[in-house]
């Protein structure tokens, strides 16, 4: 080849030229084209040469699927990675004998489709959102959105932010792989963060279904220091005052004002290994199933969209398959575990599971992010494990994050108070987060509509410094945008595919 024509304009000025030349040919050639550019880019995934020992090793006895010079195939870790085995068919051959006659005719394979379960219209309209500076404050942020279907646990959206083009990266690698920004990261799987706040609901069903508390239980928080390590309140640190002056500091009112007093003294009152185990079974601590759907000859060889595990224990496992390979959980973290600091880390996604797990009332089911080929986690096959919580703790943990929202004093009211969503027939139950060290805020929740249609969703703004003021308002608009497309409020429908 003597040059690519690019564009429709370069192939009518090269016909134009050369078409009294017998010597010059214009042909076409294959090449992948990602029509949504970077939307969900990190979670698609990008194609390049086959040219590393671990690609060739995925087909080594297959002489007919084997890699050949120039032949490209997916790279880590995206779904084009993932899914090699799927997307990848198999070369035709025909064998003749020296009279010409066919001995052999093996017919070419072509590789089979993959469908996710995201929304890529869901998706594009999102991250156009959080990228305008007119519209979002914290455009120039590091952020991550994720979006999941409760009654199914489908996966709608996976934005992590800053993106690349996939019709670029092939050239661009090199400065992608240099960007202190890491935009080939996919925060909303692989990179975990301290919870802050957002992990006091599942702190509160710990403390309520083992008997350390009760919905009407008071843990005071007065207007005062309190004793040397323990968390502050951040209305004490903000107005010098505490939340006994505001309301009885039970259960309810305790997520409502996000009191870390409360919070702090109730995962210290709960048994290391007993708070632990909760926190695993709401999905924390291990990577969640996101397996390829490609049937190996074991499930070992699946390939697995790279994910961040996590940390519930005093330091990272090398590797855990089970709450039982898990190291302890240090007494001494408890108070920081109950403000989602400490030895505390999770991803978006594991943060928006466990609220579509809370949706569910208390019944938890694996996100499902393929949905051809068909998997053994869709909803069809895998039956919700009900972790058989108490009508009064689900209604204590209910009352408080519609109060987080819908109340005077909640904590994300201000931002939600001014919205229509109760007029398209939505209710949003939440709850905001701040950390510190490193300093990322969060917002966290599911909304309902009349019909009992659900999304659950998590936000977080790497930097933000508050979770009420940089994360809620991002989360009301995407809840707007779920409303605009049907999974929840006036025009919703429930699908469960098969």
């Amino acid at each position: 080849p003597l040059l690519n024509l690019e564009t429709e304009d370069d192939i009518f000025a090269a016909q134009f030229e050369f078409m009294d030349l017998n010597d010059v040919e214009i042909v076409p050639r294959g090449r992948r084209q990602y029509p949504y550019g970077s939307v969900a880019a990190q979670t698609i995934g990008w194609v390049g040469g086959a040219t590393q020992d671990y690609h060739k090793v995925l087909f080594e006895h297959d002489r007919l699927a084997s890699y050949l010079e120039g032949d490209v195939c997916g790279r880590r870790p995206g779904v084009e990675y993932v899914c090699e085995p799927i997307l990848r068919g198999r070369r035709g051959e025909r064998v003749s004998d020296i009279d010409g006659q066919i001995v052999r005719d093996t017919k070419t394979e072509f590789g089979q489709d993959v469908q996710l379960t995201l929304d890529i219209e869901l998706q594009e309209r999102i991250e156009a959102f959080l990228v305008d500076p007119g519209l979002n404050p914290n455009a120039d942020a590091n952020m991550a959105v994720v979006v999941v279907q409760v009654q199914t646990g489908d996966i709608l959206s996976l934005v992590s932010l800053p993106t690349y083009d996939n019709n670029r990266v092939r050239g661009d690698y090199g400065d992608l792989a240099k960007n202190p920004h890491h935009p080939l990261l996919n925060r909303a799987l692989a990179r975990d963060y301290p919870p802050g706040s957002s992990i006091k609901p599942i702190i509160l069903i710990a403390g309520m279904e083992t008997g350390v508390v009760t919905a009407e239980t008071v843990i005071s928080c007065p207007s005062e220091r309190p004793p040397s390590g323990w968390p502050r309140c951040l209305l004490f640190r903000n107005h010098r005052i505490g939340h006994d002056t505001k309301w009885t500091n039970n259960a309810r009112n305790a997520i409502k004002g996000s009191c870390n007093v409360y919070f702090s003294r109730l995962a210290n009152d709960i048994e290391p290994a007993v708070l632990q185990s909760w926190l695993y079974r709401f999905g924390f601590g291990h990577r969640l199933p996101l397996a390829c759907p490609w049937p190996g000859p074991n499930d070992q060889e699946r390939r697995q969209l790279r994910q961040a595990a996590g940390m519930i224990s005093r330091k990272r496992p090398r590797s855990a398959k089970s709450l039982e390979d898990l190291p302890p959980l240090a007494a001494s973290d408890r108070p920081l575990y109950g403000i989602g600091q400490g030895n505390l880390w999770a991803t978006p996604l594991q943060v928006a599971n466990s609220f579509a797990t809370i949706a569910r009332g208390g019944r938890a089911l694996p996100p499902r992010l393929f949905v051809k080929p068909q998997t053994a986690t869709q909803f069809s096959l895998s039956e919700p494990a009900d972790l058989e919580l108490s009508t009064q703790t689900l209604q204590t943990v209910y009352e408080g994050l519609d109060a987080v929202v819908n109340e005077s004093g909640g904590t994300a009211n201000k931002e939600f108070a001014p919205s229509n969503l109760a007029a398209q027939g939505v209710k949003v139950y939440g709850k905001t987060g701040s950390t510190e060290r490193p300093y990322h805020a969060w917002f966290a929740g599911f909304a309902e509509d009349r019909d009992g249609a659900k999304i659950a969703l998590a936000v977080i703004v790497e930097g933000g410094a508050h979770g009420s003021s940089d994360a809620a308002p991002l989360a009301r608009e995407v809840i707007g945008f779920c409303i605009e497309k049907g999974y929840v409020g006036t025009a919703s429908t429930t699908t469960i595919l098969n």
